[in-house]
């Protein structure tokens, strides 16, 4: 009978880390609370890196250069509108999660030429304005 022996492989060791995605909340303090509340940014911090603190429309005129790193934004009612010049200082935008109805008052042709994605919960929204 041959001794049995144990081969050992240590783990293997990954020389990166997980990058988390950049993003930023862009709409008004009023709207803010109500669109994302605590549970609802602890979900989303869970895998997005907010790396500011809450943006509004007033906030990024005086500082575009925020929007630099944002490769999402979590928006709704009062953000911005996303013409050519809000998009040239967020050239890293991929997605944007509009917590409002209809983003026809947010969303430019720049913006769709740019492919960049994004969600509303307008059908959410029917019911309440409905009744």
């Amino acid at each position: 009978m041959r001794d049995a022996t144990i081969c050992a492989v240590p783990p293997r060791r990954f020389d990166y880390e997980v990058r988390m995605i950049k993003g930023l909340y862009v709409l008004s303090q009023r709207w803010y609370a109500k669109t994302y509340g605590p549970s609802e940014r602890s979900e989303i911090e869970r895998s997005v890196d907010i790396y500011a603190s809450l943006q509004t429309t007033a906030d990024l005129k005086k500082n575009p250069s925020i929007l630099q790193e944002a490769e999402v934004l979590f928006s709704g009612w009062d953000g911005p509108l996303m013409d050519a010049e809000f998009l040239d200082a967020a050239r890293n935008l991929k997605m944007v999660f509009y917590g409002a109805g209809t983003i026809r008052r947010t969303v430019s042709e720049p913006f769709w030429n740019r492919g960049i994605r994004i969600t509303s919960v307008y059908v959410a929204n029917a019911i309440p304005v409905a009744e």
